[in-house]
């Protein structure tokens, strides 16, 4: 019982990590087409997915890590609990790539470059962006799409068993 109570855990965390990978994998995505639009080169648009898609990687596995002994020392616990804070956790992590994703295509640079490259005076003075209800529907739909991805693999693997 205990076995399949691991098992049933380890999966259910890599469900939650490779939607978490797949709706950054989308963010970025949207990203560069948005950057397709506006860059002259298509080589360097190419390039640049393919940077931010290694880089998408390369964040959900220092994540899954980080959070990983959290949901192995709590998975002997109630499952809906842990797994919900961890959706909470992820959900809030796409929230606030989608937020840099926004920040660059208003600023045009990257919020490291801009604070580190500019007098405070002039910090938020090109980043500024009117606040309408077409500017906050990605902000709830990337969440609640991000929990029908994960909520549809773990369907999926619990098919396969």
């Amino acid at each position: 019982m205990k076995k399949i109570l691991q098992n049933n855990s380890n999966s259910s965390f890599i469900t939650l990590v490779t939607s978490l990978l797949m709706i950054l994998w989308f963010i970025s995505f949207f990203e560069s087409v948005v950057g397709l639009f506006s860059d002259a080169s298509f080589s360097t648009s190419v390039f640049k997915f393919g940077y931010k898609i290694l880089a998408d990687f390369e964040s959900v596995v220092i994540v899954s890590l980080i959070i990983f002994p959290f949901h192995y020392l709590t998975s002997y616990l109630k499952m809906p609990l842990v797994q919900m804070m961890i959706n909470i956790v992820f959900a809030v992590l796409v929230i606030l790539q989608f937020t840099l994703a926004k920040y660059h295509f208003t600023s045009v640079v990257n919020f490291g470059a801009d604070l580190i490259g500019f007098p405070p005076k002039n910090l938020f003075a090109g980043a500024s962006d009117n606040i309408s209800v077409f500017y906050l529907i990605p902000f709830a739909f990337l969440p609640i799409f991000y929990t029908s991805v994960e909520d549809y693999l773990s369907k999926i693997a619990v098919g396969k068993k």
